[in-house]
């Protein structure tokens, strides 16, 4: 491990563990988490002929899940920010929207370019 990573993890209080790749069970989160994989796609893709196309959807129910031990999703540990769901796309405004109909018409106006 370089000195950078161990010092940032020293800073993090992350306790690092190495594990043989040989040996996934000494990793026991790891398996757990395979498990939870495995079960989601045998329960979501069983007769399912285009099971390809609900991968997209079982990875994003883990990442916005919330870890019992960070208190967060794994979506905000990264981004920062919970992720909006389809249904915020419905209820919840866009940002940049008209108000009005006339500021839409003047935004659809063509604009002439000076060279």
């Amino acid at each position: 491990m370089s000195k950078l990573l161990a010092e940032l993890c020293r800073l993090l209080g992350i306790k690092q563990i190495r594990t043989s790749a040989r040996h996934p069970a000494t990793n026991s989160r790891c398996e757990k988490l395979n498990a939870n994989i495995l079960n989601a796609l045998r329960t979501h893709c069983q007769g399912y002929k285009d099971w390809p196309s609900l991968l997209s959807t079982i990875a994003y129910s883990f990442r916005t899940t919330v870890l019992t031990n960070a208190v967060m999703s794994p979506y905000r540990i990264v981004f920062g920010f919970e992720p909006r769901r389809p249904i915020d796309h419905t209820l919840l405004p866009a940002k940049n929207l008209p108000t009005d109909v006339q500021e839409y018409v003047k935004r659809m106006e063509p604009r002439s370019f000076v060279k």
